[in-house]
């Protein structure tokens, strides 16, 4: 069975548990630093093992996160490009640094666009997010000319309602958790289960009402 250890850090004005030392069942263990900021948030720095060998280091530049994998034996690097919180290109460390660009408006030349869970297809969504990252509000525009306008409410990490204005969502559904954290219902309605391990289950996911 994995275990872990936690520690407290202070992290966008907030007091949060981050692990600190991960236990693999045969007894080997990798210690996780969090030194890196990124804006007022404490970020995953570097990922150690019981030797002391460094296996991952994170770098946090303006709007730049360099992962360095195995940084004491050459240069393996991925690098992550952000723009207003959203990831704009991933450089991958091939000997030509190819690299993919994101844009996060959906276009279809044959009408073929993403759907939700109802299956209308999406054209556009765009999003905004509190001084902890949470989203707090997100816009769908539909290729059917129909818009849905979302309201996020959340406390800390957690989320504690949501909004919807389209029919083809419920229009409030709140969200509750049990002592360790784990969300109890998803935005259907739908009551989730973990195992012991704090898991949501392989197989069915999801009971009843």
């Amino acid at each position: 069975m994995r275990a872990w250890i936690v520690r407290p850090i202070r992290s966008g004005g907030l007091d949060i548990a981050v692990p600190h030392r991960i236990y693999a069942p045969s007894g080997r263990w990798i210690e996780l630093s969090h030194e890196g900021r990124f804006g007022d948030h404490r970020c995953l720095s570097s990922i150690v093992d019981r030797s002391g060998l460094e296996l991952l280091s994170v770098t946090y530049e303006n709007n730049l996160i360099t992962y360095h994998l195995h940084p004491n034996f050459g240069e393996t690097r991925y690098e992550i490009a952000l723009k207003d919180r959203w990831v704009e290109r991933v450089t991958l460390p091939t000997h030509d640094r190819g690299s993919w660009r994101f844009k996060y408006v959906c276009e279809s030349e044959t009408g073929d666009y993403p759907r939700n869970a109802k299956g209308r297809p999406i054209k556009e969504q765009s999003y905004e997010f509190d001084d902890l990252d949470n989203l707090t509000y997100s816009r769908t525009d539909f290729a059917d000319g129909e818009k849905d306008k979302a309201y996020f409410t959340c406390e800390g990490f957690q989320l504690k309602n949501a909004t919807h204005t389209h029919p083809d969502y419920l229009p409030s559904m709140d969200f509750a958790y049990d002592d360790d954290g784990n969300m109890l219902n998803d935005e259907l309605g739908h009551k989730l289960r973990y195992d012991e391990s704090g898991l949501v289950p392989a197989g069915p996911r999801l009971s009843g009402l």
